[in-house]
C-alpha cells in the first residue's frame, strides 16, 4: 500500500516539476531576448546538470553558445529525440531560419518542406516561410549582379578580318550619380553608451553588422542600436521580418 502510494506521488510530481522547468527556462529565453545573455549563460551549467536530457534546457544552451554551428548540432538532437515535445517546434524553426540567412536556400527549402509536414499549425511558419522568401531574393539579386559583372569583364573577341574603328561621339552622356544612400533597421534605443555596446554585442555575436548612432531626442542624448548596411530602403524593408525574428523586436527603418 505504502509503495502504491509513493509511485502515486511520483506521477503527480513529476509532471509538475516538468512543468516548472519549462516555465523556468521560457523566463530565460526572454532575459536572452532582452540581451541578459550572459546572466543566463552563468545559469546554463547548473541546469544541464541537473537536467541533461530536457529539451527545454537544451534548446536554452543553444540559444547561448557563440558557436552556432553547436546550436544547429543541438537543434537538431531536440528535433530527432523529442519531437513530440513542443520545445521540437522551437528548435525546428530555428534550424530553416539558420540555413535561410547563411544563404544555403537547398537545405532551407528541403527542412522547411518537413517541418510543414510536422508542425503544419505552427506559429513560426510564417516567420520563417517569410525568411526564406527574402533569402531567396537576395540571393538571386546576388546571382544577377554577379552574372551582369562578369558579361561586362569578359573581353569580346575581335575577328583579325574585322576592322575596329573607333568613333568619338560628339554628344556626351549625362553623367548618371550614384545613391549614397544608406538604410539600417533601429532595434533599440538606450541612455547610457554601455547598454547600447551589451544590445549591439548581441548581435555582432550572431554574426550581424551592428553599429551604435547618437541620436537627440527632445535635448537629450540617445544611443540606438542599428542592423545592417542596405543600400536602399526597399532592401532595409525586406529584412525587417528576418531581424524581427533574431531582436523580438519592431525594428524601425533608419536613414544614415
Amino acid at each position: 500500500m505504502k509503495n502504491n502510494y509513493l509511485i502515486f506521488l511520483m506521477l503527480i510530481v513529476l509532471p509538475l516539476s516538468a512543468y516548472c522547468q519549462s516555465e523556468k527556462v521560457r523566463d530565460y529565453i526572454k532575459m536572452v531576448s532582452a540581451g541578459r545573455v550572459t546572466e543566463v549563460k552563468n545559469k546554463v551549467p547548473d541546469l544541464l546538470a541537473q537536467y541533461p536530457n530536457d529539451p527545454a534546457v537544451l534548446l536554452l544552451h543553444a540559444l547561448v553558445l557563440d558557436d552556432v554551428r553547436r546550436s544547429i548540432d543541438i537543434y537538431r538532437r531536440i528535433v530527432k529525440e523529442f519531437r513530440e515535445s513542443e520545445w521540437a517546434d522551437d528548435a525546428w524553426w530555428r534550424i530553416v531560419q539558420f540555413y535561410a540567412m547563411t544563404g544555403n536556400i537547398p537545405k532551407a527549402r528541403e527542412e522547411l518542406t518537413e517541418y510543414r509536414k510536422v508542425f503544419p499549425d505552427s506559429d513560426h511558419l510564417i516567420y520563417v516561410t517569410d525568411a526564406l522568401r527574402v533569402a531567396e531574393s537576395l540571393t538571386s539579386t546576388k546571382v544577377e549582379t554577379e552574372t551582369k559583372q562578369n558579361e561586362l569583364e569578359t573581353p569580346k573577341d575581335v575577328s583579325k578580318n574585322e576592322k575596329v574603328i573607333a568613333k568619338t561621339d560628339s554628344i556626351t552622356k549625362p553623367s548618371v550619380k550614384k545613391s549614397t544612400e544608406k538604410w539600417g533597421l533601429q532595434v533599440g534605443i538606450y541612455s547610457s553608451q554601455a547598454a547600447a555596446d551589451a544590445e549591439k554585442q548581441k548581435f555582432t555575436k550572431r554574426r550581424l553588422q551592428a553599429e551604435i548612432r547618437i541620436k537627440i531626442i527632445d535635448g537629450h542624448k540617445m544611443y540606438a542600436v542599428i542592423i545592417g548596411d542596405y543600400i536602399s530602403k526597399e532592401r532595409a524593408e525586406e529584412n525587417k521580418s528576418i531581424v524581427k525574428q533574431i531582436c523580438n523586436c519592431e525594428p524601425m527603418l533608419f536613414k544614415k
